[in-house]
């Protein structure tokens, strides 16, 4: 089956791109480091004890088997540039280039690049989200996605137009162009974007939309005294509250007597 798709070059374009962005994250080299040190820490105290236990399984000792971590290590170090070069070999892919992605303001909006929408929740993203950087192959073109938060709009794209080694396949490099948050290039060299965020002056929030707020206790109602540790209060009243899915309050209720 596979050998069969990997025959259209729509699915070639995006298999290729998402290996490309697998590996600028979740398989990024830093992560698999990070989470081979974590096992090793994890591990390391009991690993003596098993030795023993099962005589000299699956090490005869602990120093080889603190050697064959170190494999570990050097084989995730050494995979990422394995793979790209395969993936050149048997597709095609080409050669690799660092894309760099910058944004005006965080707060504004963020960018996507194919399937990756770049944030501080970003597998492999340690600390400030931007500048972030991946690495792309030279013969699969990428799509790269502004997307503003509410109350903001994309206000346009700099790094690209006008730059040797990159050819813009759909979208608009226009600065002023507000619609055309979406573009796709094909890549030659090293390459910085950056999309401009501002504020939008025709956002406006519905406040038509209830509230979702817990109702508070009429003052007539109250009592003075603190709450006993039931749930309720010294004089017998206890909320009930109900939430649905996602957290939204479907229900806040107050019974007295109890």
């Amino acid at each position: 089956l596979f050998r069969g798709l990997i025959q259209n070059e729509e699915f070639k374009t995006k298999y290729i791109n998402e290996m490309a962005d697998q590996l600028n994250t979740i398989l990024r080299t830093e992560r698999i480091l990070d989470s081979i040190d974590y096992h090793e820490a994890l591990f390391l105290p009991e690993i003596q004890e098993h030795i023993d236990r099962w005589t000299r399984y699956p090490r005869p000792n602990l120093n080889d088997w603190k050697s064959y971590v170190e494999r570990l290590r050097n084989y995730a170090r050494a995979r990422t540039e394995n793979v790209h070069k395969h993936m050149d070999e048997s597709l095609g892919a080409g050669d690799t280039v660092d894309v760099t992605l910058e944004v005006s303001d965080m707060g504004m909006g963020t960018l996507r690049i194919n399937s990756v929408d770049i944030d501080e929740n970003t597998k492999g993203v340690k600390g400030n989200a931007y500048p972030w950087t991946g690495k792309y192959f030279t013969n699969n073109p990428v799509v790269i996605t502004a997307i503003a938060k509410p109350g903001y709009m994309f206000a346009g794209w700099n790094g690209i137009e006008g730059v040797e080694g990159i050819e813009v396949i759909e979208g608009d490099f226009e600065e002023e162009d507000e619609e055309d948050n979406s573009i796709t290039v094909n890549l030659q060299r090293d390459i910085v974007i950056r999309a401009f965020f501002e504020e939008d002056p025709d956002y406006s929030v519905d406040m038509t939309k209830p509230s979702e707020t817990i109702p508070s206790e009429p003052e007539s109602s109250k009592d003075s005294s603190e709450d006993d540790g039931t749930g309720g209060n010294s004089s017998g009243g206890v909320i009930i509250i109900i939430f649905g899915v996602a957290g939204v309050l479907l229900s806040a209720i107050l019974y007295r007597g109890i």
